[in-house]
């Protein structure tokens, strides 16, 4: 389970949390993020960043982004990755610089859905 102690896998939301030291990777809203950086703007806690879902422009993805190219300059070593099944691969590329793109093709499984009227 997320919250059991020593987990590696840990949540943060606005108002509940499940983390100890043992975490090595944490689930946390962009809002949650940009409240660490007010307190460490270097994010040293962290070696990869992860943003999903980066094609619903909203403030706080934009603003993380901006700030995490920022960030990236400074942590040269800092890995950043950007997810999103509908992105724009060419405009964020460019943005960070012609960084490296990884696109990973997929398959869709038909899904089947089971129900008994109660």
């Amino acid at each position: 389970m997320l919250n059991e102690r020593g987990s590696k896998v840990g949540y943060q939301v606005r108002f509940e949390r499940s983390r100890t030291k043992a975490t090595r990777i944490l689930f946390l809203t962009e809002g949650l993020l940009l409240r660490q950086m007010q307190m460490d703007p270097f994010l040293s806690d962290y070696d990869v960043i992860v943003l999903d879902e980066v094609h619903e422009r909203h403030w706080q993805t934009d603003c993380l982004l901006g700030l995490v190219k920022c960030l990236i300059v400074v942590r040269p070593k800092l890995r950043v990755v950007l997810m999103s099944a509908t992105i724009n691969v060419n405009t964020f590329a460019k943005f960070f610089n012609d960084c490296p793109i990884i696109q990973v093709n997929f398959f869709y499984f038909r899904i089947n859905l089971w129900h008994k009227m109660i």
